[in-house]
């Protein structure tokens, strides 16, 4: 059995799970189907925890979109991109957190189980992760606007399938979802499938 984590960037990490030969009963699988958010929420406070030691180091790069809290949600320290970003998507708020994010802070479990903070603006979104008491911001683009069709024909791309099994499955020809995979591209501004499944996760 295999369990795949979340992607970051181009990589993806998966547990290969092996009982030597015998396999799993339905139990075995339904025990890990109810650990797996559990075991991402932890995989994704390491990834956490090892940008944060990325970003503390390069605090003074521009690539760096770091807060640093004190107690009581004021922040202690945020590099010019985190302020740039704070201030983009929540206007100026000196020293203080803004409202949304000390909410959002002050809410729900502790930040190993937190699910990030998402806040679209346009055609970018803000992701901000809490992380042992400080703030990793990231920006992304958005998805753009798909079609039910094209949204049906990238998630099928997404598991894998190639052309002509999704033109079966969808009851189409293999030139309409070449037509469909070409609006998605341009729509996401990529140019393989490989992008474009990794743009939908």
């Amino acid at each position: 059995m295999q369990l795949a984590m979340p992607p970051r960037s181009h990589s993806r990490y998966f547990f290969l799970l092996d009982r030597c030969g015998r396999d799993f009963s339905r139990r075995d699988r339904a025990v890990l189907d109810v650990l797996n958010p559990h075991l991402v929420r932890l995989y994704r406070a390491a990834e956490n925890r090892h940008r944060l030691g990325a970003a503390l180091a390069l605090h003074e790069s521009a690539h760096a979109a770091v807060v640093l809290l004190e107690a009581g949600g004021r922040v202690a320290f945020a590099s010019s991109t985190a302020r740039e970003l704070l201030d983009h998507y929540f206007g100026r708020n000196g020293a203080e957190l803004p409202e949304a994010l000390a909410s959002w802070l002050n809410e729900g479990p502790g930040s190993a189980a937190r699910d990030p903070l998402r806040v679209e603006r346009g055609e970018r979104a803000l992701i901000v992760e809490s992380v042992d008491g400080a703030l990793l911001l990231e920006e992304q683009r958005t998805m753009p606007r798909l079609t039910a069709r094209e949204r049906e024909v990238l998630e099928l791309v997404a598991d894998g399938s190639p052309n002509a099994e999704i033109a079966e499955r969808l009851c189409v020809s293999v030139g309409t979802v070449r037509k469909h995979l070409d609006n998605v591209y341009a729509k996401l501004g990529v140019h393989t499938r490989t992008a474009a499944a990794a743009f939908l996760r």
